[in-house]
């Protein structure tokens, strides 16, 4: 597929998700809320989901009460091995693997068994209906809080890990929605010792306020695009976090475009795709495992 049609797979994905007009989009009913500095200024679990054979929960306090968050050992490569913490996108399940199921990044690094301890995280409110999780992206504060409680319960990961082995490294990645999670992780604890966000950033705003996506926020949010921008956007932390930074973008994403991002990663190289968005999502999947498996072998070697 050329540029032309990955740029039209990723407006007719949002024109499809916008047919439900205001009363399904971004933001519609609170616009206001607590910066990511106080979101992500959390009390993090203790060490969780190393030994997770099942999805096992961890609950975050955040500041709009309770979220609970799910993880689980996907994949164990022994005690060697790196980890690998892997974050889903917006809407999918990455505990379901089959073929057919909607799992972008989990269903191409575990499509054959990779040389790292896989363990998933699950955001909060993407159990099998994902009616509550509609109902929250309608509030910013809301959003915001599921997010941080995402990377806070990354951070219980990289904390199990450590404490298994205190050598062991550890690489956080994610998928769009996780790619963004996997960001507000290094902007918050650092934790890690590689982050790979894939087909996203630190300019969260920019994709909400001026690509196509846009067209998935309220126009509430909307009329004032500069205080979204700077409400979602994270880059100053982002770029005084830890860990080696390895980016993924796709070269014609109408969402976490290349133009808005790139200059959230200062020096560090970054891979571009010859895809859109959905492009990656549908026919990227052995590209993404590549990326991510070239970070965790770089980092296998640097520990002998």
């Amino acid at each position: 597929m050329g540029a032309r049609t990955q740029r039209a797979l990723d407006r007719a994905a949002v024109a499809a998700g916008a047919l439900g007009g205001d009363r399904a989009r971004y933001f519609r009913r609170r616009i206001d809320g607590p910066s990511w500095d106080e979101q992500l200024d959390l009390a993090a679990p203790g060490a969780a989901g190393l030994e997770a054979e099942q999805p096992a929960p961890v609950t975050v306090e955040t500041l709009v009460g309770p979220l609970t968050a799910h993880v689980w050992r996907a994949h164990d490569a022994g005690a060697g091995a790196p980890v690998l913490i892997t974050h889903h996108g917006s809407g999918e399940r990455p505990f379901e693997l089959g073929r057919r199921a909607k799992n972008t990044l989990n269903r191409a690094l575990l499509a054959s068994p990779p040389p790292a301890t896989v363990v998933a995280v699950r955001a909060p409110l993407h159990e099998r209906s994902l009616r509550r999780y509609a109902a929250a992206i309608g509030d910013l504060a809301a959003w915001m809080a599921l997010l941080a409680a995402s990377a806070a319960t990354i951070e219980a990961v990289v904390r199990a890990a450590r404490a298994a082995t205190p050598s062991r490294a550890t690489l956080v990645t994610g998928f769009s929605l996780g790619g963004w999670v996997a960001g507000l992780h290094r902007a918050a604890w650092g934790s890690a010792d590689c982050y790979a966000p894939l087909c996203a950033g630190a300019h969260l705003g920019r994709q909400m306020v001026d690509s196509t996506y846009a067209r998935m926020v309220s126009r509430r949010a909307l009329a004032d695009p500069d205080a979204l921008r700077a409400r979602l956007d994270f880059a100053e932390a982002f770029a005084a976090g830890g860990g080696r930074l390895a980016p993924l973008l796709a070269r014609y994403d109408q969402y976490a475009r290349p133009q808005d991002q790139l200059e959230g990663f200062g020096d560090a190289p970054v891979r571009l795709l010859d895809l859109g968005h959905v492009g990656t999502a549908l026919t990227g999947g052995s590209l993404l495992r590549a990326h991510v498996l070239t970070q965790a072998a770089a980092l296998k070697r640097e520990r002998g």
